[in-house]
């Protein structure tokens, strides 16, 4: 593997946040609060089901809803949810 296929990992220049959330003290709002307010350049889609913003952005109902790929996904849902994937 080349590290041209690394590029994707290191500098995305997007990321689905996979369970984001608002709840204060979770791992998905901890996630959303360091991406919207770090420098990141990139597109952010929160993807949660049982939201329809978060953060004020379009929250996704699953990233099938996404209507561009994205380079990275970050998953924090809890163990009861990944399990039945």
């Amino acid at each position: 593997m080349s590290t041209m296929n690394l590029q994707r990992l290191f500098n995305p220049k997007s990321v689905a946040i996979v369970g984001a959330s608002e709840k204060r003290g979770s791992v998905g709002y901890s996630l959303m609060k360091n991406f919207v307010e770090s420098d990141f350049k990139g597109d952010i889609f929160p993807v949660n089901p049982n939201h329809r913003k978060v953060m004020g952005m379009a929250c996704a109902a699953n990233v099938l809803a996404l209507d561009s790929g994205v380079d990275l996904a970050v998953i924090a849902t809890p163990g009861r949810v990944t399990r039945n994937c």
